[in-house]
């Protein structure tokens, strides 16, 4: 009777958290660590995903070169969507828009999470997060959040073949976000 009890008390202890929820309506910013083969840039982002507007913004200005690197996106509908692609150094930026021909909506951001796996917890800066993983062909996506916050992101990495991406984020708000996030960037306005 002892060990089966004992049996099921090491299964509770150690059976897996629930899924994590994140919510596809977000702002969120932080760091981001942006590594290629040939370097590592490090910088300050800003991701806002309306998914019922079919709006999605994000943003990064990398401190090694003082470049500036939005995009934004807005879907007009399942079949095309325009893309407005910002480079270049601060007050110095150029607009790239470019209408697409598409056939599927604004993908949500973090709709992968429901098929993620958890893989224990993982301890990043002296902190215990619970992460989870998904490899999805070439790429990896894994996120860490803390046990008693489940649903807020606090680590955000996307791995590929030639290059990954991490994000730390310092703040994550699940509301919708202000218009003004996905407002024409003023280089654009300006071409």
């Amino acid at each position: 009777m002892k060990l089966l009890l004992l049996a099921c008390l090491v299964a509770v202890c150690s059976a897996a958290p629930s899924v994590p929820e994140v919510a596809e309506t977000f702002c969120a910013d932080g760091e981001i660590e942006f590594h290629t083969s040939e370097r590592t840039l490090t910088g300050k982002f800003v991701i806002c995903h309306d998914f019922g507007k079919q709006l999605e913004m994000e943003g990064a200005e990398y401190s090694e070169t003082k470049d500036i690197f939005r995009t934004l996106l807005i879907y007009n509908s399942t079949t095309s969507h325009m893309a407005y692609y910002v480079r270049g150094k601060f007050g110095g930026e150029r607009c790239v828009p470019e209408s697409r021909n598409v056939t599927s909506r604004l993908p949500p951001f973090f709709d992968w999470v429901k098929l993620a796996t958890y893989e224990g917890q993982k301890k990043i800066k002296e902190i215990n997060y619970d992460f989870w993983g998904l490899t999805v062909a070439n790429v990896r996506f894994e996120l860490a959040v803390a046990p008693d916050n489940p649903n807020v992101p606090v680590y955000y990495n996307r791995k590929e073949a030639e290059n990954f991406v991490k994000y730390t984020i310092a703040s994550f708000n699940a509301a919708t976000p202000d218009p003004s996030a996905f407002e024409l960037p003023k280089a654009c306005q300006d071409s």
